[in-house]
């Protein structure tokens, strides 16, 4: 079993971290070819998905709404984080993403 904690899978901007990850994608690689079986729990899905949240708020905004505000909600006008589980909107728009980029990854490998 391999943990990557949301500081090994994520910046500190709450972007992947494309080194780290590759990193363990190919130990990953290298240990199924010995014939080990692995599992990867990764974290990183929350910081990762409050860039997904805030970019969808940004792209959701007119340009005048845009030169306007001075902060911008991640989750836009519509909602606020007292309607939504704020972690859990981050967690869910993050998971696809971070499952994403491991699977790419271990495709460029032909790892499944």
């Amino acid at each position: 079993v391999i943990k990557a904690g949301t500081c090994v899978a994520s910046t500190p901007e709450g972007y992947p971290s494309l080194l780290r990850i590759s990193n363990i994608v190919e130990d990953v690689a290298r240990l199924t070819r010995e014939g080990k079986q692995v599992i990867i729990v990764s974290s990183g899905a929350i910081g990762i998905g409050k860039q997904v949240l805030a970019r969808q708020g940004v792209m959701n905004l007119t340009v005048s709404e845009l030169l306007g505000k001075k902060e911008l909600n991640p989750l836009g006008d519509c909602m606020t984080p007292e309607e939504i589980s704020y972690k859990s909107a981050c967690a869910a728009a993050g998971q696809l993403g971070l499952m994403a980029l491991y699977d790419s990854m271990f495709n460029q490998l032909h790892v499944s």
